[in-house]
């Protein structure tokens, strides 16, 4: 059960009446997202997880607005707008859709449902309250409110009402104008934004990939010989251009991820093979700091469902990381295992013996751009959006990820799991274009 809060209002009056906002969103993450950005303001929130109980909760509770997201099983948000703008004792409760950046289709089909506006992932908490008070205002004006509770003053003033309720209808219109502008705009910064990325890419990839072929032409020998003093200097070039590279590539995967573009193509997969390729691309990099790596796998491990090139992908920035914290002479350990906590969950380990995380740091090493202290890295930082990058590829595939909560003496772990191969698998969709929430 919802309880009423009393806000206060631009006009810094206390307003008795706490507009009822209804979040209508098959994922839980999301709905305790937006419930987290709502209630602090005054709003008063309810929720429902399908497009059947939003239309239930609706006819019950009759909403002042409804915070509507597109995709869900079943009823999908569209079908929901339209029924509800097609009750005659509903049509007048405006829906604020949640849609992606560039999904410019999406939002064309939620204003032909009925939508009144819109916003966009990741949601912005003060544009999100923005949008939701000034359309809930709409609803819930003072003298419509007034007139809902004294049933005898709404016949005194019907006049005034009507014209009142044209006042705000033309608001209503401008807003929904100005809404439609400002998604455009959202959609040609986002174009925009992707074709600099793509462009900026290109660009610096291209001397990049002349300097590694001249860097490892003289390696080789093959322009003369070099004396060790070169050689070393050589090897500094080769590593920050490897590191430059995985720069570009991050920057690369964060655009997908945000704009909804990154696509999961889950299989049946054995995760033994896949953390032995895995090993051997971060073995160089191990034995130039004298680390030891090593496996643990479980016998009998049943197979993953997952996609093997973001588990790789995954794997690469846990052990990236864990070569850059541990010192020299070091080790760093790989442990796979079925879930004792979690049924048709296997878990991966990722084990170092460095100086570990403070608790406060672990709250933060997976928030997008969140960086070590240089000082623990070597003075080697990156862009801070790798464990970023691992937590949204990991829950895409239906796992979680967590860093240990162990003293710092011992060194860090992280763990994350993904799902087993069962039969339920046969026949499910194998790819799916994953929309960060998330994200949200």
């Amino acid at each position: 059960m919802t309880t009423t809060k009393v806000y206060v209002n631009k006009s810094g009056e206390h307003a008795a009446y706490a507009a009822r906002i209804l979040i209508v969103d098959d994922n839980y993450r999301n709905r305790r997202l937006l419930e987290a950005m709502l209630i602090p303001t005054g709003f008063c929130v309810t929720s429902a997880a399908t497009g059947e109980a939003a239309l239930t909760s609706v006819a019950r509770e009759r909403p002042d607005l409804v915070l509507l997201d597109v995709m869900m099983p079943g009823m999908d948000g569209y079908e929901v707008a339209r029924r509800l703008k097609a009750d005659p004792t509903t049509q007048h409760i405006p829906i604020i859709m949640v849609t992606a950046l560039d999904d410019r289709e999406a939002r064309l089909r939620g204003l032909q449902s009925g939508v009144e506006d819109f916003v966009t992932k990741p949601v912005d908490r003060a544009e999100l309250c923005m949008r939701v008070r000034n359309l809930a205002r709409l609803r819930t004006g003072d003298d419509v409110r007034y007139g809902d509770v004294l049933s005898g003053t709404v016949r005194s003033r019907t006049a005034h009402l009507t014209e009142r309720t044209e006042s705000l209808e033309r608001e209503a219109t401008a807003l929904s104008e100005r809404s439609i502008a400002l998604e455009q705009m959202r959609i040609e910064q986002l174009k925009f934004k992707d074709d600099f990325l793509s462009h900026v890419s290109h660009e610096l990839r291209s001397p990049l990939t002349a300097i590694k072929q001249f860097t490892s032409i003289l390696l080789s020998g093959v322009a003369g010989p070099l004396t060790d003093e070169q050689r070393e200097y050589q090897l500094v070039v080769w590593r920050n251009i490897g590191q430059l590279q995985s720069m570009i590539d991050d920057l690369l995967e964060v655009t997908r991820l945000e704009s909804g573009k990154l696509q999961i193509v889950r299989e049946c997969i054995a995760l033994r093979a896949v953390v032995a390729d895995t090993l051997d691309t971060v073995r160089e990099s191990a034995r130039a700091r004298a680390i030891t790596l090593s496996v643990v796998i479980e016998d009998d491990l049943p197979p993953a469902f997952a996609d093997p090139t973001r588990l790789r992908q995954i794997l690469i920035i846990l052990l990236d990381n864990a070569v850059k914290f541990t010192p020299l002479s070091g080790s760093i350990t790989v442990r796979v295992r079925a879930s004792v906590r979690e049924a048709q969950m296997l878990e991966c380990d990722v084990s170092d013996t460095g100086g570990g995380i403070s608790a406060e740091r672990r709250t933060k090493v997976f928030e997008r751009l969140y960086q070590g202290a240089a000082v623990d890295t070597g003075g080697r930082q990156g862009l801070g959006i790798g464990l970023y990058i691992c937590r949204e590829l990991v829950e895409a595939q239906g796992g979680t990820i967590a860093v240990s909560d162990e003293t710092a003496l011992t060194g860090t772990t992280f763990t994350f799991t993904v799902p087993t191969f069962t039969l339920a698998h046969v026949d499910a969709p194998v790819a799916a274009h994953t929309a960060l929430a998330s994200s949200l």
